[in-house]
């Protein structure tokens, strides 16, 4: 479960701009018409029922839909089907299942606090940053008791492909997909030498709009096995230590842990993203690297007026999954503030763009040198809003029994609440008052990690 967490924060500095596009052509190739001609006309035997096709093709709707995108599966999505009185054609849509995380919030202590604010989104159809994809007059092939029909499409964006095949109320969907912008396809790797001292190659870095100096990087581990996370604030009053606690310390590079979890990250030319982490604490052992992660849990897409701006979505049914396995059935609630509530829906406001259309992230590259980072000014808009979380007593009260109930993370509780509480620190840009007392506000935060092929 550490692994599984650590690498998940890891990828989340990785961590979609709305766009809706119906395309109305058939894309069928002349190798498909000619054997539609000779083989069949897709009518059914004089006397025989016609099956109805039409409906909605996903897990939730009134057929099956199993989906294969680039050779992995793809779950999460659906396909509207409407087709002509005699089965010969259809017109075909595709896009996304609504994400309900409030089908999961039951699961959580203290849950009705926030069920009910729209905890719903809907992503991308099957190519990142695209809503809604139709597809019209496209011929249906009757092969036996089955339909088969394809497609293709060429935008300036992006090239695809589909194949489906539907049988006993179930339909089969390969479909493969290309961006047209390759500049960060291959394979990005995090290397030993990387994390020297004041060396601009860390794996992990900061731009930070303050004139605080902040130093990242170190964990105290007291002696008896108590995780504490030390972020020290230097002023020009001297240093401020946000999270130290008494007790003896062994210190513990995370720039060191960074390189030992987090082997590589591929960007394939389809816009999926995958990561090549250790599964096994074992650093002597070579075979602890593993690769197996689906290339579909994680996508992205260029913004089409930055070229060094991309939007990374979360499969949506793999965040579910997620939750799901973090917490635990609790039939326990709590009541709320109306505070709170205002909180938690100012949170949800300002977290559904980000499901729903991606995470905006920076990139530079300098030859084979790659500084990727969550844009500043939206993980300002996150700690801003963590600041209220950590200096509101209920939202506290709500936020630590989940975290202690997670064992993975139960021993860091304590330097959680600290670093919420004092995160209004981080998040001053200067000092006007004096006597130790700062004002103004910084415009970004920059967390991200560098990358080199």
């Amino acid at each position: 479960m550490k692994n599984k967490l650590s690498y998940l924060i890891s990828v989340a500095c990785f961590l979609s701009y709305t766009s809706t596009f119906t395309s109305c052509v058939n894309g069928v190739d002349d190798e498909y018409l000619e054997q539609k001609i000779t083989e069949g006309t897709g009518s059914e035997e004089e006397g025989e029922e016609l099956p109805d096709l039409n409906g909605e093709y996903s897990m939730q709707g009134d057929f099956d839909l199993e989906m294969f995108c680039n050779g992995d599966e793809l779950e999460g999505q659906k396909i509207v089907m409407a087709v002509d009185e005699n089965n010969e054609t259809a017109t075909i849509t595709f896009s996304a299942l609504e994400t309900d995380l409030e089908s999961v919030i039951g699961l959580i202590p203290g849950a009705n606090l926030i069920q009910g604010m729209g905890l719903k989104y809907t992503g991308s159809c099957i190519i990142p940053g695209e809503k809604e994809l139709t597809f019209t007059n496209v011929p249906l092939y009757k092969n036996g008791s089955s339909y088969i029909f394809k497609g293709s499409l060429i935008e300036p964006t992006y090239t695809m492909k589909f194949e489906g095949k539907m049988a006993d109320e179930k339909m089969s969907m390969e479909v493969n997909y290309e961006l047209t912008n390759q500049t960060l396809a291959g394979t990005w790797k995090t290397k030993a030498d990387l994390y020297q001292p004041n060396d601009k190659m860390t794996p992990l870095w900061y731009d930070w709009d303050t004139n605080l100096q902040i130093r990242f990087g170190i964990i105290d581990l007291p002696e008896l096995g108590l995780p504490n996370t030390s972020i020290d604030i230097y002023t020009p009053n001297g240093i401020s230590e946000l999270l130290m606690l008494a007790g003896a310390m062994a210190n513990l590079n995370v720039q060191q842990e960074i390189t030992d979890l987090l082997q590589s990250i591929t960007v394939l030319p389809n816009g999926s993203i995958f990561a090549t982490y250790a599964w096994d604490n074992d650093k002597s052992n070579p075979d602890r690297w593993s690769s197996n992660m689906n290339r579909n849990i994680i996508r992205y897409y260029y913004d089409k007026e930055n070229e060094n701006r991309i939007y990374v979505e979360i499969n949506g049914q793999f965040l579910l999954n997620t939750i799901k396995g973090l917490v635990q059935p609790s039939p326990s609630t709590r009541g709320a503030a109306e505070d709170l509530k205002a909180l938690g829906t100012k949170l949800i406001e300002f977290l559904k763009p980000a499901l729903e259309n991606g995470i905006p992230c920076e990139y530079t590259l300098d030859g084979k040198k790659l500084s990727i980072n969550i844009d500043g000014e939206f993980l300002l808009g996150a700690l801003k809003l963590l600041a209220e979380i950590g200096n509101n007593e209920a939202a506290l009260g709500f936020l630590m029994p989940l975290i202690q109930s997670e064992p993975s993370i139960a021993a860091y509780a304590p330097n959680i609440e600290i670093f919420l509480k004092r995160l209004p620190d981080l998040l001053t840009y200067k000092t006007e008052k004096g006597n130790g007392k700062f004002e103004g506000e910084c415009k970004y935060v920059k967390i991200g990690l560098h990358l080199e092929k």
